[in-house]
């Protein structure tokens, strides 16, 4: 009966797709129209098990909206690399607050003209850093440990202070506020204000307003130098591409959204760091005798951890819309169709990580996957430029926790789909002690 109750009706428009695909002379990718938000969001390995059967290429609706599912890394990047004309990125509508959009949305010189003064931009701030990171998450994680001597936080609680170190590290990062000072306070509250609650996908006055303030905050902190001269602040990627003439509305509009975006998937991995933290005292311990200044990076156990969670977790999915029909493996493509490639149902290769539902670290210590096994940060020429600093920063994570923290779990919670991504659940929280020697 609940088989029966997950088919829907076929829409109209999708029709127009099939007959398409029967001009055409190829099929649309096999699979029954089933409601995949419903069938995903109660059974998180619904659609791993449903390639098992199905195939690697296969079609459901969301939102009423066809979706075709790809369930293999190589058929990804294969797929972005013959057809990427042909397909977008689905993303925040921000071309209301700086001209041309997000990074991610560009194409051709455009693309290539932006992604390059950031890279550059990035490198050049050498970041991040030991001196960097490890203040901003102490600070936070210590305070919070201070305030909860006794019992969990709840998950609220827990969450803001997450954020707050989210918030501050990119910051840090991308506009050069160092912990302790007024510049720091400014923008994290200007970037409260902006998602008090989280990444806000339709942006309304508030959230034009609170972009606009940020703006016009760093316009003026530039106002003050000259290229080429250090701010008080430090180094940062807005000076940086002040200093060689990079910086317009278009690149300081996508920074701004770049911390934006981006404090909400780190909090967000650091929330499952906790989880798994938690539940590894062991690996934790190992990890805390580490020699983190000898310590090769493929044989870093801190470095394996912040990996294995994110691809057990964090990395879930890529999302392009189909801008013109196509045909790829044989199978019809019918503009407007979502495509999926299942970042997460591919990380759970049995080939490649055995036991691929377990925890373990040992996953990666010694071994570099590589982009064609283990892909969190996308697949082509759009691959996340923050990919390693993000890396970096949980590992900092992670060792802050190993050093000066016990981590004990205070709830047995099931995962669940949030707002953007999945979670370690609704109702979790963690106890974080700090030890004794590190007072």
């Amino acid at each position: 009966m609940k088989r029966i109750k997950a088919l829907v009706r076929p829409p109209v428009w999708l029709l127009s797709a099939y007959i398409r695909a029967s001009v055409s002379g190829c099929a649309m990718p096999p699979g029954r129209l089933v409601n995949l938000r419903k069938m995903e969001f109660s059974d998180r390995r619904y659609l791993y098990n449903r390639g098992k059967s199905t195939g690697k290429i296969f079609k459901a609706l969301q939102n009423q909206r066809l979706i075709i599912c790809l369930m293999e890394l190589d058929s990804g990047r294969r797929l972005l690399a013959e057809q990427g004309e042909n397909l977008r990125s689905d993303s925040i509508a921000v071309t209301r607050l700086f001209p041309k959009g997000l990074l991610r949305n560009l194409e051709g010189v455009d693309h290539q003209h932006y992604r390059k003064a950031l890279v550059k931009a990035l490198e050049r701030s050498q970041y991040p850093l030991d001196e960097e990171c490890a203040p901003i998450i102490g600070h936070w994680l210590q305070k919070h440990a201070a305030s909860f001597r006794e019992t969990a936080s709840t998950p609220e609680e827990l969450t803001t202070t997450l954020s707050k170190i989210s918030t501050a590290l990119l910051v840090q990062m991308y506009f050069g506020g160092r912990l302790g000072t007024q510049e720091l306070d400014r923008l994290m509250t200007l970037f409260h204000r902006l998602g008090p609650n989280g990444l806000v996908w339709s942006i309304d006055k508030n959230q034009q307003k609170a972009f606009e303030d940020i703006r016009d905050f760093l316009i003026e902190q530039l106002g003050h130098s000259t290229p080429g001269e250090d701010l008080s602040a430090g180094s940062c990627v807005v000076k940086n591409m002040f200093d060689v003439g990079t910086l317009d509305d278009v690149a300081i509009g996508n920074l701004i959204y770049m911390v934006e975006m981006g404090r909400y998937d780190l909090h967000s991995l650091f929330r499952w760091l906790l989880k798994y933290a938690s539940e590894n005292s062991g690996i934790m311990q190992q990890i805390a005798r580490e020699d983190f200044s000898v310590t090769k990076q493929n044989k870093s156990l801190a470095l394996a951890f912040v990996q294995e969670t994110l691809r057990m977790d964090q990395s879930e999915r890529l999302i392009r819309v189909v801008e013109k029909d196509f045909v790829f493996d044989e199978y019809f493509f019918p503009r407007h169709a979502y495509v999926r490639i299942c970042l997460w149902e591919a990380h759970k290769s049995g080939e490649y990580f055995p036991d691929a539902f377990t925890f373990n670290p040992q996953h990666f210590v010694d071994t570099d996957h590589g982009i064609t096994r283990f892909a969190p940060f996308g697949l082509d020429h759009h691959r996340c430029p923050m990919a390693n600093p993000v890396v970096q920063m949980g590992v900092h994570f992670v060792r802050s926790l190993s050093q000066h923290f016990r981590v004990e779990p205070t709830t047995q919670t099931k995962a669940n789909r949030g707002p953007f991504h999945w979670q370690p659940g609704a109702h979790f929280s963690v106890g974080l002690f700090e030890r004794e020697s590190s007072a």
